[in-house]
């Protein structure tokens, strides 16, 4: 068996990389390659192609993977095409993510990842729910400080206000505007 790209015979103790393994994340950055999905390329034919294309390929994994995820396979691999990466975002912040998903991998996604946003939701609590992307809070009854402490703080790591759900009405008014519990919905922007 050779490498698809440069023809090396891929002996046992040669680092291979299954091309069905990264021919999504190829197309997704938009690298054209005219690999089978059955054969291997050598892994610096791999380390190659993801330099040459190393924001992409960064910025899938960014979006595709959880923080920990990230940082484990990505930042922590000690790679080239993540410094690569890294340098080029550095110098030109306006490269990050800027991959889109189509709605099979959106959900795929959210099946995927379901757990791992679940485990941090708070339900009944001021703050239901914040990463480094989005913040999610709830103005109760009798949790109006809380709240204002909450919103301050989101707002002074640059979170921006994007919505509001005003929630489940009282019936018959008792003076509480907004229902009885409301949800604002903040996204980092930048």
């Amino acid at each position: 068996m050779n490498c698809q790209n440069c023809n090396i015979a891929l002996a046992d103790n040669i680092p291979k990389t299954p091309v069905k393994d990264i021919r999504h994340i190829l197309t997704k950055v938009g690298i054209q390659v005219n690999w089978t999905d059955n054969g291997f390329i050598c892994g610096n034919c791999h380390n190659q192609v993801f330099e040459k294309n190393a924001v992409g390929v960064y910025n899938y994994f960014k979006l595709n993977l959880s923080n920990d995820q990230f940082t484990q396979t990505v930042l922590n691999s000690g790679l080239r095409w993540v410094t690569i990466a890294q340098n080029e975002l550095q110098k030109n912040p306006s490269n990050q993510t800027t991959i889109t998903t189509n709605e099979k991998e959106l959900e795929r996604i959210t099946l995927e990842r379901h757990d791992e946003f679940k485990a941090h939701w708070n339900k009944d609590k001021t703050v239901q729910f914040k990463n480094d992307k989005i913040a999610i809070l709830r103005r109760h009854v009798g949790g109006q400080v809380q709240f204002i402490v909450a919103f301050d703080q989101v707002t002074r790591e640059g979170f921006k206000l994007m919505a509001i759900d005003e929630g489940k009405s009282i019936d018959g008014g008792a003076g509480i505007t907004g229902g009885i519990s409301s949800f604002y919905y903040f996204q980092k922007v930048g």
